[in-house]
Order: structure tokens, then sequence, then C-alpha cells
């Protein structure tokens, strides 16, 4: 260290450059300085971090606490409502003067029914007073044929006992003989226009006439029915026999059963009309019901029969039509369409 010393010391004699040393003793005694007190400055930065952390700590807890932000305004205490409740008062003011329920309002539903009704006369359909009652026509609603796309392929099959002759009825057309229209098909009910009021006729049922004898009690009964649905299945049932891949026999009493039975036809299974490419191409099954006569000739839900025997069924008067000439056919031949794939059944009537 002496050594050291005095080398600066003949530096300076050399050159005459005494600032140098005086400025080297200078630096040496501040890093000394430094170096015996620096713990007081690492203190000093270690207790302003932790000023600045715990004021902002203190800040993020205070945001979710509006209630200590501000001070209360002295208008609360000299008895003035506060803003909470002047805000609650106004809301129930306006909703009040809204008056969305109109509690001091006359019912206007029935009035606004029969003043938006349309001119009868001007819409070619029949005037209707009150709810359908139940027809007094002699007639029997065998089935029905309803579309929920285009009304004017829903169809209406009335048996006529007169004749004992089945004719189909679009919406819109008279009955043949009767001063009666009708004015909608519905899937169980057909809907007439008779004498400036509206009739209705049940699937399978007639008018009051057929059934005014009926005790009232009996009519709700269900069970009759069940009952012979399940005779007549049975009976159908016997007389089918499934002999391979989509080829059936078929005795001809249990077609002559089906034939003749038409309300339990209409009842086995939903048929609707089937378009493609805006052309009818056919009718469509909906639920089958288990055992019908539908099940047990093969068909499932969602075929789309087409034609029968080579005859294309795509209308209601053509389907008639092949329905007439099925009663003395020995060989049936149904082509249909199933989930995309088209599809033949062979029946064999013996």
């Amino acid at each position: 260290m002496l050594h050291a010393w005095s080398s600066s010391l003949r530096f300076e004699d050399e050159h005459g450059n005494r600032g140098l040393c005086i400025h080297i003793c200078r630096a040496t005694s501040m890093n000394v300085i430094l170096r015996k007190y620096f713990w007081i400055f690492n203190l000093l930065v270690i207790t302003g971090c932790a000023y600045f952390a715990a004021s902002s700590i203190h800040s993020c807890a205070m945001i979710g606490r509006p209630w200590m932000a501000a001070p209360a305004p002295s208008s609360r205490s000299s008895g003035l409502p506060t803003s909470s409740a002047l805000r609650r008062h106004r809301d129930v003011t306006t909703i009040l003067a809204r008056n969305i329920f109109c509690s001091s309002c006359e019912p206007a539903a029935e009035v606004a029914v029969k003043t938006t009704s349309p001119d009868p006369a001007a819409a070619g359909t029949p005037t209707v007073d009150g709810a359908a009652v139940k027809s007094t026509l002699n007639l029997q609603l065998i089935a029905t044929l309803v579309s929920e796309e285009d009304k004017k392929w829903s169809y209406a099959a009335l048996l006529h006992p007169d004749d004992n002759k089945t004719r189909l009825y679009p919406i819109g057309k008279k009955l043949a003989g009767i001063e009666a229209t009708v004015v909608d098909v519905l899937e169980r009910r057909v809907l007439l226009s008779r004498e400036g009021r509206t009739e209705y006729i049940e699937l399978g049922q007639g008018g009051q006439r057929q059934v005014a004898s009926t005790s009232p009690r009996a009519q709700p009964a269900r069970r009759p029915y069940r009952s012979a649905f399940s005779r007549f299945t049975k009976s159908i049932a016997e007389g089918v026999k499934k002999v391979g891949p989509g080829k059936y026999e078929i005795k001809r009493s249990a077609l002559n059963k089906v034939l003749g039975n038409t309300t339990m036809l209409a009842r086995s299974a939903r048929i609707v009309p089937s378009v493609r490419n805006g052309k009818p191409n056919g009718f469509k099954l909906y639920a089958i019901r288990p055992g019908s006569v539908y099940s047990l000739i093969g068909m499932q839900n969602g075929d789309t029969i087409h034609a029968i025997n080579g005859r294309a069924i795509t209308t209601p008067d053509k389907a008639l039509a092949v329905y007439t000439k099925v009663r003395t056919a020995s060989h049936l031949t149904i082509a249909f369409t199933r989930r995309g794939k088209a599809v033949t059944h062979d029946y064999t009537i013996r």
C-alpha cells in the first residue's frame, strides 16, 4: 500500500500534476464510506417499496366498496328523500303512467275479433256464429287427407248412405245433393258450412240422426273402439302371411274385410300427400299403428307410395280409382320409396 502511494508521488513530481493525487485519495475515501454504510440505502429502498405496495393494495380494496368512497351529502340530514328512493319512485311512476295492463280498460278481445273479421260475402266464405256444432246430415266421414303445406290437397271422403257411394270433397266444394259446403278438413273431422253456421262430422261417425238414441254417457268411452280395432286387426292378421322378402299372401276374405271397413283402415295410419319439385309424387305414411293393416303388409313410417299395379296414385282421384279396382284384383304390386330407395312389394290374393 505504501509502495503504491509513493509511485503516485513520483508521478506528481515528474509532471507536476498534484490534483490527480488528491482526486485519487478522495475517491478512495468515498469507496470506503459507501461500503461501510450501503445497508442504509438498501433499507430506504425496501421501505419505499413496502409503502407503495401497501398503498396499491388499499386502493384495490376500496374499489369494490363504493359506500365508503365519498361522504354523505348534507341534504340527507334535512329529511329529503335519497337519490335511490327518488330513482325507485320515478321508475314506478313511469310504469304506472304507461298502464301496460290497462286496469281501467274494458275487455276488447271479443270486439277486436268481430270488427276485424272479413266480409263473408266478399271472401266467399260462410258466416260462422260461435263454435261448430255436430251436423245432422245423414253422412259418414270415412277418411281425411290433410295437407298442411297446401290446403287444396286436403280431402274428405264422405259416405252417402242414400246411394251407398263414397265421394271425395276438397275444401270449397259443395256436397252432392245437399246445401252444404266443405270449409275445412282436419285430421279427424270435416267442417261444413250449412245455413249460415258451421257444422262438423267426426271420423267414423255420422250426424246426430245416427247417434240420437245413444246415451250421453256412452259417447266418451274408448274401450269399445279399442276392442273393435283389436278384433279387426286380429282377423286381418290371420289372413296375411309373409312368404319371402317383400312377398306376401293375402286371403280374399281378409282383403274384403279391409276394403269393407274403411273407418278402421283410415285410423290405421296417417296419410299425407308427398310433393317433390313442386309436383305430387304419391302419398306418405306416418303414425302407423302396431298390428294395423299397413304394418301387416310390411309398410313402415316414412314410406312414400307412388303406384299400385303400375297405376300412379299422385292425386286423391287416382287413389280412389285404384281403390275401386283393388277389390277384384288377384295380384297387387306396390311401388314405394323407403329412405330414398325404390322398393317393391308383391301381394298374391288367394
